[in-house]
Order: C-alpha cells, then structure tokens, then sequence
C-alpha cells in the first residue's frame, strides 16, 4: 500500500483576538493487489468485494478557528 498526501494551510488574522485556519488535503493510494472476490459476501451485502481504492484521490477542505479571550 502506497499513498501520497499533499496538504496547503493558510492562517488569516480576522481580528486581535479571532484567527481562521483555512486548508486543503488531498490523498492518493496505490494499492498494489485486489482481494479474491466472494461470491458469498458480493450476494449477501449486495457489493463487490475484489475492488479497491487504487488510483483514487480524495480532497479534504479544513477549515478552523482559533479565538483568545481578554
């Protein structure tokens, strides 16, 4: 199993006492070999079960605060 995450932050000073976080993510895998299909669990929960999540990306919005009080 390989992946690969890149991930970019900015912070932004709305005010003296109020910073928003603001981010993104997103993460690859490579999942170099597929399970041995079943036809069992394929027929009893109505999916698959020899695909993989190889070659697909996902990309994740952050977002957050941070607040001090006086």
């Amino acid at each position: 199993l390989n992946s690969l995450g890149v991930f970019v932050q900015d912070t932004w000073a709305v005010t003296p006492n109020l910073s928003l976080n603001l981010g993104l993510r997103l993460d690859t895998v490579d999942v170099p070999d597929s399970p041995v299909f079943n036809p069992a669990a394929s027929t009893r929960f109505g999916r698959r079960n020899d695909r993989t999540i190889d070659g697909q990306s996902l990309l994740q919005p952050r977002l957050g605060f941070n607040y001090t009080f006086d």
